[in-house]
């Protein structure tokens, strides 16, 4: 078939397109204007980077949760359940009988219910690839779609931070429970040292440096000395009053430390060895060989009690681990105690909804332009099912293609007054015959 063919079908049973048209866009706009309206208020949020601690404690990344996440928690029971709660549903009379009639108070409880009908109607989404959030609630009246919509924004904001403050709060908490063990670790590491120091008679100083290897290292430089200047030599400051200054020390430390603690025990072996140094080097005359001598069995002593000394820094080791993982502990219990008590939520709100003009549904012009095409769709197609039915002869076209045989002209054409579709036709004919008379000449 031809296009010209079908043209002729299309212009011959044009009462049935049309008919159908009219039959659909007439039943569709009226059902459109019977439907109860609804409308639909939007209320718009800015989400923020959130707040500067939860950036530090995760690496510097925005605190911000996942839009997934913030959407389901607009739709969440809990937000919807604050509207409820702020519209006072619950209360309503004919809520709570609509309530009565249609649900088993058993398995749902009027609260969980009106909420999920604030659910139902509520839609959210990213406007875009911005960080502005929408809140859509849709309703029969205008007013109430933005009143609810701005009560949704209210109620999503209170619960984002109730739920920013609990977070922080669990993880406080369990920090502080890691920093309760790491102190626990910490004094037990401190305990094992000083049980292994003075069960083998070593104590560390403050650079962790034990008193024998202090008395090595002062040997080493008396040697040095010696062997620069072999004169008569005084120790530097002064015997007595290097003595007098740790003396000093010692008695102001006395005040806050016990007689056994390790810094007491490392003051007073350094005063034993400064006591006993000037009667080494301040006897006059070269004394080298007495400070070689001493120099090397103070290296023996050293030497024989190194695995003890190295089995003390590692305790120390140990001890200065368990106190930077209680450092760190502590530090982060009091970041997020301070997270669980800000009011910032991290998001700003961009306006509040606005009382919309126009229903959102029935869309009625969306109706009656679909309503007119699938009417002249299906007009079509019934047309072409009349055609089948009871096909014609209209052309010179149709009979050649009934009979199969060349048709050379035609006679007796009517002339009924010009239509769109006839004038159309007509074009087509004049071209169709013209390109016939270039192929055959």
């Amino acid at each position: 078939m031809s296009l010209l063919q079908f043209l002729r079908i299309l212009f011959a049973r044009r009462a049935i397109i049309i008919a159908a048209a009219l039959s659909c866009f007439i039943v569709a706009t009226a059902t459109a204007f019977m439907l109860p309206k609804s409308y639909t208020a939007t209320s718009k949020l800015m989400l923020g980077e959130g707040d500067p601690l939860a950036q530090d404690e995760k690496g510097g990344r925005a605190a911000k949760s996942d839009n997934a996440t913030q959407i389901q928690l607009i739709q969440d029971y809990r937000t919807a359940g604050r509207v409820v709660d702020a519209l006072g549903w619950a209360r309503n009379p004919a809520f709570i009988a609509r309530y009565n009639e249609t649900v088993d108070p058993t398995q749902l409880d009027i609260r969980r219910w009106l909420a999920q009908t604030i659910i139902d109607n509520t839609t959210a989404g990213m406007l875009g690839g911005t960080s502005i959030l929408q809140i859509g609630y849709t309703s029969a009246t205008p007013e109430d779609a933005a009143h609810i919509a701005d009560l949704i924004r209210d109620a999503y904001i209170a619960e984002n931070l109730r739920f920013r403050r609990s977070g922080a709060a669990k993880i406080a908490d369990w920090y502080e429970e890691q920093a309760g063990k790491a102190l626990a670790q910490l004094r037990a590491a401190e305990k094992a040292r000083n049980d292994y120091a003075a069960a083998n008679n070593i104590v560390l100083d403050n650079s962790n440096t034990d008193l024998e290897s202090m008395k090595l290292h002062a040997l080493t430089n008396e040697s040095a000395t010696a062997t620069i200047a072999p004169s008569p030599i005084v120790v530097q400051g002064g015997g007595i009053s290097k003595l007098d200054e740790l003396d000093a020390k010692i008695a102001q430390a006395a005040m806050t430390l016990g007689p056994n603690h390790p810094s007491m025990v490392a003051m007073r072996r350094e005063r034993e060895l400064l006591a006993s140094a000037p009667a080494a080097v301040t006897t006059g005359g070269n004394n080298t060989g007495a400070i070689q001598s001493a120099f090397e069995h103070q290296k023996q002593i050293v030497l024989s009690q190194s695995e003890k000394l190295d089995k003390l820094r590692q305790l120390q080791s140990e001890i200065d681990l368990r106190k930077d993982q209680y450092l760190k502990a502590t530090q982060s219990v009091a970041n997020f105690r301070l997270q669980s008590n800000v009011d910032d939520t991290g998001v700003a709100v961009l306006a509040d909804a606005m009382i919309p003009t126009m229903p959102s549904f029935p869309n009625i012009p969306l109706i009656m332009g679909g309503s007119a095409a699938v009417g002249t769709g299906l007009g079509i197609l019934l047309a072409l099912l009349a055609e089948l039915l009871a096909r014609r002869v209209r052309s010179g076209d149709d009979l050649a293609y009934a009979s199969g045989a060349p048709t050379f002209a035609t006679l007796g054409v009517s002339r009924k007054p010009d239509s769109a579709g006839a004038k159309l036709i007509r074009l087509l004919e004049r071209r169709k015959r013209r390109r016939e008379a270039e192929i055959y000449g």
